[in-house]
């Protein structure tokens, strides 16, 4: 990726896009295939810190954009298990790795920071 066009991102970001992209997971998109979308963004997260990047910025944001593109498909679970209103995002989604791993909230997230 071009350095000058790279932009680092700090923290879990939604778009106006995404409602698209939570509907299209909802309606075209099986159970199977959304677990499956959730495992390789997991599996993702999980080595982010064993790939090289040229500074700290870079793999923070590099682990936001995995993080953001997680929410698509825990929204759209979330909306199918309550019932939800697509438009309304209440919260964020943290995969369990995250959750778990004191460690990795301290390196790349202030959300999980304790």
């Amino acid at each position: 990726m071009d350095d000058q066009n790279h932009n680092n991102l700090v923290n879990i970001a939604w778009s106006n896009i995404d409602f698209v992209l939570v509907g299209y997971a909802i309606e075209c998109l099986t159970q199977e295939q959304r677990d499956q979308e959730i495992i390789k963004i997991q599996i993702s997260l999980q080595y982010v810190g064993q790939r090289w990047f040229k500074d700290k910025s870079q793999i923070v944001s590099d682990w936001h954009r995995l993080l953001s593109r997680l929410q698509v498909f825990y929204r759209a679970n979330e909306i199918l298990q309550s019932n939800d209103d697509w438009l309304e995002v209440n919260r964020l989604y943290f995969p369990n790795i995250a959750l778990h791993d004191h460690f990795i909230g301290r390196k790349y997230d202030s959300y999980l920071r304790v």
